[in-house]
């Protein structure tokens, strides 16, 4: 008598402040969002995950001598470190705007235009005036396709023309497509 049983009130059973528990695959209501919202993860764990590919596999990806790609054998360098962490942070913002999508394209104009084709219009010219030496000689493919020459085409950075530009100009592309596609727009304004 007097007791008020909580657990059945009304207050209990409609409460507009619960969020619902989101998993980390979760999309947008909207179904034209939903593709893009995978990518979004996608890239974002990628970008989370640059620095394993960077300081393991080095070619293609590093601007001075980092050692053999491949091995563990790793000289470290305090740009390189910069832009994993900027990209890291970059990866965990895109995961978290992948839930909504419209809500945050500011940040995926910001990754498109400057974390991807800003950083490759860079590294473009970069490649034909960059003359710091990177690894050459043995690794761990050797054996079947020879050793890393010094240079090629008269370049010391020739690797990126094959590894990182065509990739970031790929997901620059790839962003694109899918921000015209759901805002119809490619996120310039």
């Amino acid at each position: 008598m007097g007791i008020i049983d909580t657990s059945t009130s009304i207050v209990n059973k409609i409460n507009p402040f619960k969020k619902k528990q989101q998993t980390l695959l979760d999309t947008p209501a909207n179904p034209s969002l939903k593709w893009y919202s995978y990518f979004l993860k996608f890239e974002g764990v990628l970008c989370i995950t640059f620095a394993a590919p960077v300081y393991l596999g080095k070619f293609g990806f590093v601007w001075h001598d980092c050692g053999p790609p491949l091995s563990t054998d790793i000289t470290v360098s305090s740009y390189l470190n910069m832009i994993c962490t900027i990209y890291f942070v970059l990866g965990f913002y895109l995961f978290k705007a992948s839930f909504d999508p419209e809500a945050n394209k500011s940040l995926l104009g910001f990754a498109t235009w400057g974390g991807l084709f800003a950083h490759a219009v860079v590294m473009i010219p970069a490649v034909f005036l960059d003359t710091t030496p990177v690894y050459s000689g043995p690794w761990i493919g050797s054996e079947y396709v020879g050793d890393i020459p010094p240079t090629m085409f008269g370049l010391t950075q020739y690797a990126h023309l094959f590894v990182d530009i065509p990739f970031l100009l790929m997901m620059w592309l790839i962003n694109l497509i899918f921000a015209k596609k759901c805002f119809g727009s490619f996120l310039l304004l």
